[in-house]
């Protein structure tokens, strides 16, 4: 695919979301079940896929910027740094909240930090 495919796949959302009569203060979901349903789904197609789109280049992104930073570190050892990611599945959020709620916290906070330290925000945000 090429920039262009990507801005196509915009376009298209972008000539149904808010232009025709009646929804043009209207959200995502009333387009949906408002639109003809083959516009509609054209449209939630359209919108996940351009969402999944996104996600892909910015991992392609993270990808480079590691692989330079890896490539800076070898000239420049006495200078380490590191660029670290942390990818989850959206199913683990759903299924077991706490648990992936802790294990971004200790990716965020440190594996070093107290515990304790991990906890306390992650029943903050359980609530």
């Amino acid at each position: 695919m090429t920039h262009g495919d990507f801005d196509n796949i915009g376009n298209d959302c972008d000539f149904l979301y808010q232009t025709r009569p009646g929804l043009t203060n209207a959200t995502h979901d009333e387009h949906i079940r408002t639109l003809d349903p083959k516009e509609g789904l054209r449209m939630a197609t359209t919108d996940k896929f351009y969402n999944i789109a996104l996600m892909t280049s910015d991992l392609v992104m993270f990808s480079r910027a590691q692989r330079l930073e890896r490539e800076r570190n070898a000239k420049r050892p006495w200078r380490h740094q590191e660029l670290n990611l942390i990818t989850m599945p959206m199913d683990d959020w759903i299924e077991q909240p706490e648990k992936s709620m802790y294990k971004s916290l200790e990716f965020d906070i440190h594996p070093m930090s107290e515990p304790q330290s991990k906890e306390d925000p992650m029943k903050l945000c359980i609530k």
